[in-house]
């Protein structure tokens, strides 16, 4: 395939614990070039910026590699939400919020 889509949720591009965050990262790490394509809603192409990949995603992958080393756990946000759930109301933290 000459051109591929990335796409990736924007609230877990960052997340390393998140599966496909390292899969996106190897594959933007193996680009030598990447490609912009600016076009109209009805799909007209306007113009395409070319760039070297120079981005150092190979080492933003090897941090992810890294956090995934340090914390091995599965993504536990939702247990965590619920802890936070447990733990407070939003009533309560309302409180003070109109002084």
């Amino acid at each position: 395939m000459l051109f591929e889509e990335v796409t990736l949720d924007q609230a877990q591009l960052m997340n390393p614990l998140y599966p496909k965050t390292s899969d996106v990262l190897g594959r933007l790490a193996d680009q030598t070039h990447l490609h912009v394509l600016l076009a109209r809603t009805t799909g007209e192409l306007l113009t395409v910026f070319d760039y070297e990949n120079k981005f150092g995603f190979d080492g933003i992958r090897a941090g992810v590699h890294g956090a995934l080393d340090a914390w091995p756990a599965s993504d536990e946000f939702q247990r965590a939400r619920a802890d936070y759930k447990q733990m407070y109301r939003i009533e309560d933290l309302l409180v003070g919020e109109s002084d």
